[in-house]
């Protein structure tokens, strides 16, 4: 069976010890997707990937794709941007290493993406630079952007019942499992859903549209968070086939608790 040689860009989600001196690597690439590799001789002193293989770090890389195999061999990774901004600080390694946990439990094996990589490269970049005070805001709309790319993005502009466009300056009930908004007129029928004052549906748009740079000077009322923090956690765990990663959202909860301005 033939081997094909294949060339692309990668960011490294995980890597885990693979013998005496090898990794396996879940890298998300631009062309194939997400895909377990082994770097043979990668943890040996001197390795030729250098510093390539780490956790964050966006690399050219060139693999050896195998059919009816699903584990590929690294041949050759030249880093192209590090991870030293983000592991230097725990809280946004925290936050970050969420986000990348985020596109490994909920992504298929080698379906290609370009727009979901461009998002987790988007990610990490603004991760890099971000105050601690936008840490949630662009955690939350990663989250919203990764839910649309994958096929179950929240309806935020009409009413789910009645299909009318909802006011800009209008609240309205978000019901989880129908994935959006329902307006107040239709929502006494709707059954249990999160009440969202104008501000908060304003917040999801927001969230759901701004890129993430410039969601990093934006100031945001503590109410209308604390409305569509639980709104956005509950409806991705409910819409991701039972793949959310819990245990980081667990994580990011006790980040809450120990550093207030956090989610």
């Amino acid at each position: 069976m033939g081997r094909l040689i294949c060339k692309t860009e990668a960011l490294i989600l995980r890597g885990v010890e693979f013998r005496e001196t090898s990794k396996i690597l879940v890298a998300f690439t631009r062309d194939y997707g997400k895909v377990r590799l082994v770097a043979r001789g990668a943890r040996r002193p001197g390795s030729k990937f250098g510093g390539a293989l780490e956790v964050f770090t966006r690399a050219g890389i060139i693999f050896y794709r195998r059919e009816g195999r699903d584990i590929y061999t690294l041949s050759e990774a030249t880093m192209f941007s590090g991870s030293d901004s983000l592991t230097q600080d725990a809280v946004r390694m925290g936050v970050a290493s969420a986000g990348l946990e985020l596109v490994e439990k909920t992504t298929p094996w080698e379906s290609p993406s370009p727009r979901l990589f461009a998002l987790l490269v988007d990610f990490l970049s603004t991760m890099e630079s971000s105050p601690r005070q936008a840490f949630r805001l662009v955690y939350l709309s990663f989250m919203l952007k990764l839910s649309a790319i994958l096929g179950h993005g929240p309806e935020l502009e009409t009413c789910l019942r009645c299909r009318k466009s909802l006011p800009d300056g209008a609240g309205a009930l978000f019901n989880v499992p129908r994935g959006g908004l329902v307006c107040l007129s239709c929502a006494r029928g709707e059954g249990k859903g999160f009440v969202l004052a104008r501000e908060g549906v304003r917040l999801l748009r927001v969230l759901q549209g701004t890129p993430f740079a410039e969601l990093l000077s934006r100031e945001n009322s503590g109410e209308a968070l604390g409305e569509v923090v639980s709104l956005i956690r509950a409806f991705f765990e409910h819409h991701s086939d039972g793949q959310a990663p819990r245990q980081s959202f667990a994580f990011l909860s006790q980040l809450e608790h120990t550093h207030g301005d956090l989610l």
